[in-house]
């Protein structure tokens, strides 16, 4: 029992000295987490501090370099649209124009008419606006609900001046729609077939 005691001692001396020695001499094993120039890994992979470092800041410059590219495309697309608001407004400005003619509520002859090509084209035509129709019909006493409008005409032009003799006109032909209907109603034999 004596013996395995000293055999004990006799170890712990040496593997103390081999410390002392590896302090003095700056060696270590690969994997001591006391040097600093070794990340603590498996000793399949020797991987150093440096290296990881390295790693990293190349992770970071590929970040930033990615940000900065995803900013200047932000950058880019805020631009474009600002200048697309800008030509807008310079559109709205030059006279760009826009109107609208609720109809929903005349009889259906007259939307009928108002709304077809052969009425639409010559106006269109000879005053540079265009009509579109839009919405929908609503019968009497029927509520539009939200985001939906009555039937309308909606006239567009490349300055005022179109636009608001497009819509005089229209309804001039909604006044002689009106007039013949007028007419027909007061004289109903007129249009009877024998």
């Amino acid at each position: 029992m004596d013996e395995s005691k000293h055999k004990e001692r006799d170890r712990e001396n040496k593997k103390r000295e081999r410390e002392r020695e590896e302090k003095q001499h700056g060696r270590g094993d690969d994997n001591d987490e006391n040097n600093p120039k070794m990340i603590p890994i498996r000793k399949e992979n020797n991987v150093t501090r440096e290296d990881a470092e390295l790693k990293d800041e190349e992770e970071q410059r590929r970040l930033g370099e990615e940000i900065q590219k995803r900013r200047r495309r932000a950058q880019e697309l805020l631009e474009y649209f600002m200048r697309k608001n800008e030509e807008a407004k310079l559109a709205m400005n030059c006279g760009y124009g826009v109107e609208e003619l609720e109809i929903n509520d005349f009889p259906q002859n007259a939307r009928w008419r108002l709304t077809r090509k052969e009425t639409l084209a010559p106006i269109s035509e000879w005053t540079g606006a265009a009509i579109s129709t839009r919405g929908q019909y609503f019968a009497p006493g029927r509520i539009p609900g939200p985001g939906e409008r009555k039937l309308y005409l909606f006239i567009e032009g490349p300055n005022e001046q179109s636009v608001k003799r497009a819509k005089s006109e229209l309804k001039r032909v909604l006044e002689d729609i009106m007039k013949q209907a007028l007419q027909s109603a007061s004289h109903p034999g007129r249009y009877q077939v024998l």
